[in-house]
């Protein structure tokens, strides 16, 4: 520092004008990489010098007490004296601005075009007749019925799994109470569990690096690093590489959305599935109808409400995230303080990520909320579809394990006096008594259709 700043604090000192701070309190706000509230400060020792008051002095707050070599303001002194207290000069101006990277901008526009385009592109399509919906898989068997899957209208996932399915495959149905959790297959509950875990305990972990951080242990402001909650890179590092850095998590939080989207889409395909069980009869809901004669549908399996709110809940992660973990560009300035003006000297540019405490602990509390949402869905039970001792329970048209077109086409065979079923009402049930030991079959019907008994086999 120049003797007209060192001669600027002492007289600032004398006349009142700076700030006392105790020990702790300085080495707090000028212990982090950066100060926001203070330009320079004084610290008072009680040390005795028979030459100048001015023992030592120091450039730059972003490095005055970790050059020290430890934690105690005494390093600082060349006779390892303690410090009373300190006097801090409030920063007199202080700007923020937005930095836009070109590259970067415009890589995520061109993606969004593609992405509209596409999507227009196929609804515009005058053959657009896809196999979206459980309705289109349905209806799609029983106007072509699949012969590999004849006699087998109780076959299950797991029997196409070790190959237990072929011709007459008779089998009988077991009634027990199904819940929504049993849909989605292990592989992808593992899945879904694993990248919730690596969400949450990333957030988690940068949290706790973010409060051990802080001396004070306070959380930052939303959407704000403070000084200790930085990770500084290398002086070559530039803004677009620390912002893309900085995007990785939300990467995750986009694998995070498919699977969580994954999961519901089965939880309620085996239920709309469940409920050809339970009768009247309902039309088949398919995504394309060019003769007019069926329900048409343009949201796949999710119903519009689940579907947009699922929507909402991770674009508002998305935000919360953006404000969690950002890039942080600071630049910091050494100034004369000795004119009443601020002439910039020398400025050091400091490129790092930032952490906001705050926003992160909101994001963990939403991650929760959401895991605890999804359990609470898959406790729901499928509607019963049969009684046994007079009590309702079971239903032979949902999908444990998940969906599988063998598994659909099984249940799809229909009696060949029933012409243009896919165009119908149809109900699910019993469409053949077997007489004595004779075999029953159970398929779509427009028609009436009873419940399953348990003790008949089925093919």
């Amino acid at each position: 520092m120049s003797r007209l700043d060192i001669a600027s604090l002492q007289q600032l000192a004398n006349r009142g004008d700076l700030k006392n701070l105790t020990t702790s309190e300085c080495l707090q706000e000028f212990g982090g990489a950066f100060s926001m509230t203070f330009n320079a400060a004084l610290l008072i020792s009680n040390a005795n010098s028979q030459s100048s008051s001015i023992l030592q002095t120091t450039l730059g707050s972003s490095s005055l007490f970790r050059s020290g070599g430890g934690n105690s303001i005494a390093n600082l002194t060349r006779d390892g004296s303690s410090i009373k207290y300190c006097l801090a000069q409030l920063a007199k101006a202080q700007t923020c601005e937005l930095t836009v990277s070109g590259p970067l901008l415009g890589a995520v526009v061109l993606l969004n075009l593609i992405i509209i385009a596409t999507i227009a592109a196929v609804l515009l399509r005058k053959s657009f007749q896809p196999l979206a919906t459980l309705g289109d898989a349905i209806s799609s068997f029983l106007k072509e019925p699949d012969m590999n899957t004849r006699g087998c209208c109780l076959m299950s996932k797991t029997d196409v799994w070790q190959g237990r399915w072929g011709l007459d495959a008779a089998k009988y149905w077991v009634p027990r109470d199904y819940y929504w959790l049993s849909t989605p297959s292990l592989p992808r509950w593992l899945i879904a569990i694993f990248i919730w875990v690596c969400c949450a305990g990333t957030a988690a972990a940068a949290l706790a690096i973010a409060l051990l951080s802080d001396p004070s242990t306070r959380l930052s402001p939303f959407g704000t690093a403070s000084p200790y909650t930085i990770v500084p890179f290398p002086a070559q590092a530039s803004d677009t590489a620390v912002a893309v850095i900085a995007s990785l998590p939300q990467l995750l939080l986009a694998a995070l959305y498919f699977v969580i989207n994954s999961i519901l889409t089965t939880y309620h395909l085996s239920h709309e599935s469940s409920l050809f069980a339970v009768g009247p009869a309902r039309p088949l809901r398919v995504s394309a109808d060019p003769e007019g004669t069926q329900t048409t549908s343009l949201y796949l399996t999710l119903p519009r409400p689940t579907s947009w709110a699922l929507l909402i809940v991770f674009v508002g992660m998305g935000f919360v995230l953006s404000q969690s973990i950002f890039p942080v560009t600071i630049h910091l300035s050494d100034v004369s303080l000795a004119t009443t003006t601020l002439t910039q000297v020398k400025q050091t540019t400091l490129v790092a990520l930032g952490f906001s405490s705050t926003a992160l602990l909101v994001f963990i509390a939403i991650l929760v909320l959401l895991a605890i949402a999804v359990i609470a869905l898959g406790v729901r039970r499928a509607p019963a579809a049969a009684f046994v001792n007079g009590q309702p329970v079971g239903n032979p048209m949902t999908l444990p394990a998940g969906s599988c077109s063998a598994v659909i086409s099984a249940r799809c065979h229909a009696s060949a006096r029933e012409r243009d079923l896919w165009r119908r009402n149809v109900v699910w049930g019993t469409v053949k008594e077997g007489m004595g030991m004779e075999v029953s079959h159970c398929a779509f019907t427009g028609g009436l259709a009873s419940q399953l008994d348990v003790s008949r086999n089925y093919a």
